[in-house]
């Protein structure tokens, strides 16, 4: 009898298993550190563990106190947990299993963990049927038909495997060529070079660690100032923009792009089929090239908005930036609030207006389309008609849909449930720990991006004379256990949303 598991619960369980992985990895190294250098808490590499598994980038230590062996654990995490090149192998994974099915149709009844699919259904209802006849294609109108259908599968098949080879490759090229430019880039600056030098980073380490981040939306780098200590270095920011929306909201863009290219320049059966038909093989990050041109028109505009709401409440404050350089920082700004997470200025003193404009940039989902009303429909259909279930698992789906709380519910309970666990810090910090600070933050690690406003003994000691030490953690690592632990949970759920849309059964009546 077959066995299916959820794909909630496998990816649940991978991004526990490689979380306590990197944890296994940063603490067998923090041993190995040597002596004098500062000494990490068990619990802050747990929760650095999850956090660059899970693309939050949410600090509870200052970067710069782990060791060049660590940066490379975190690169390992953030490379496998980055939602591109998850994807990719798991896509790719798939196309090799249904491969081996179509080739060995007796083995179409082992137990099985993905969802069953059309080649599965072709096999067991095509090529299983004519070989249990004992017939197999002589001369029968149902087997001839079973043969053409199984020449379709196969094309759609070889189609999955293009479109797997292609976002991987895809994936392996911005790493590896975006290293190698930013490695370039601090070789060639004397001044931005020498900032790594003052605080004994590794150029290469840095390199592929902001590679990788980046790409991965993440927004981890190997400094405690994030971008904001390189603000000035305009190239190195149009790098990581680029590296950034190519990793995110432009990642369909530039596949659709690349399957375009491929049909033009090097036709193949496959190629035309990935470009008229390309969003029916179940790969989540494509679309109709429609679609993809109004995926395109809506992050353009989201930026847009971002960047006139920066010069206009925040173009005055900047100080000691020419007209260029105050322009891309904030346009580099403004392209990390959709989910990257990096940051060129300190948000603690940024407007709240400001903040309330990145919290909606954060809790929206990377693909958002602004698109004619007609439209709408089609696109839905496109992008679902290759996830179709069979009645009975689509009404399980449905009443699970009745019974979950629509999302934005989920992150009201966290916003409470930290209110309580941190009430102490509320009434004793107020001007560091305010309701608009942690609904930032929550929303923050349920987008899996990494803003934070920070913690600033400054605003502390305005109201306090208790001793306080600067550091440039985030927000949650000033947080009590327990509501380090809630925002754990948080960033958990974050990659796992997708799974858990609802409030169907929640209506209100006016």
């Amino acid at each position: 009898m077959a066995w299916h598991l959820h794909p909630f619960w496998l990816l649940l369980l991978y991004f526990l298993s490689f979380s306590l992985l990197g944890f296994f990895a940063l603490a067998l190294l923090e041993h190995a550190k040597p002596p004098g250098s500062t000494s990490l808490g068990i619990f802050d590499l747990l929760f650095m563990s999850v956090s660059a598994l899970t693309s939050s980038s949410l600090a509870s230590v200052n970067m710069e106190d782990m060791s060049n062996s660590q940066f490379w654990v975190l690169i390992f995490l953030m490379l496998v947990g980055g939602e591109s090149f998850l994807s990719a192998v798991t896509f790719l994974f798939q196309c090799l299993d249904f491969s081996a099915l179509v080739s060995r149709p007796e083995l179409a009844g082992v137990s099985r963990i993905a969802d069953t699919t059309d080649v599965e259904m072709l096999v067991r209802r095509g090529v299983i049927a004519g070989a249990e006849n004992g017939g197999g294609v002589d001369g029968s109108e149902s087997t001839t038909t079973d043969v053409g259908m199984i020449d379709e599968r196969m094309m759609k098949l070889g189609s999955r495997k293009c479109l797997a080879n292609v976002a991987l490759g895809f994936c392996m090229f911005v790493n590896i060529l975006g290293s190698l430019m930013v490695f370039a880039y601090f070789k060639v600056i004397p001044s931005a070079r020498r900032i790594l030098n003052q605080k004994g980073l590794n150029v290469a380490t840095f390199s592929i660690f902001t590679t990788v981040s980046s790409f991965a939306n993440c927004g981890f780098f190997p400094n405690n100032e994030n971008m904001v200590i390189f603000r000035e270095d305009s190239g190195l920011l149009w790098m990581v923009i680029g590296q950034i929306l190519v990793g995110n909201t432009f990642y369909p863009v530039c596949l659709t792009l690349i399957i375009w290219v491929l049909m033009k320049w090097f036709p193949r059966k496959e190629h035309e089929y990935l470009w008229k038909k390309g969003h029916e093989l179940g790969y989540s990050h494509l679309f109709p090239w429609q679609s993809t041109v109004y995926l395109t028109v809506s992050a353009v505009g989201f930026t847009v908005v971002q960047l006139i709401m920066f010069g206009f409440l925040e173009w005055g404050s900047v100080s000691g930036l020419s007209f260029y350089r105050k322009f891309v920082a904030g346009l580099f700004q403004s392209v990390n609030a959709r989910h990257a997470g990096e940051m060129a200025f300190d948000l603690s003193v940024f407007s709240p207006a400001l903040l309330v404009v990145y919290m909606v940039m954060m809790y929206l989902p990377p693909y958002v389309f602004l698109v004619p009303l007609s439209s709408v429909k089609a696109i839905k259909d496109n992008h679902n008609g290759s996830n179709k279930k069979n009645k009975k698992e689509e009404g399980g789906r449905l009443i699970m849909e009745y019974l979950l709380l629509p999302q934005v519910a989920y992150l009201v309970i966290f916003v409470v449930l930290v209110s309580i666990t941190e009430r102490k810090k509320l009434r004793e910090d107020p001007l560091n720990f305010n309701v608009l600070n942690i609904v930032f933050e929550l929303t923050s690690a349920y987008g899996n991006v990494g803003l934070t406003t920070g913690y600033s003994c400054r605003r502390l000691q305005k109201i306090s004379d208790r001793p306080c030490q600067d550091s440039s953690v985030s927000f949650s690592g000033k947080w009590s256990m327990a509501g380090k632990l809630i925002i754990l949970v948080v960033m958990f759920f974050g990659r796992v949303k997708k799974f858990t849309a609802g409030g169907k059964a929640w209506v209100t009546v006016v």
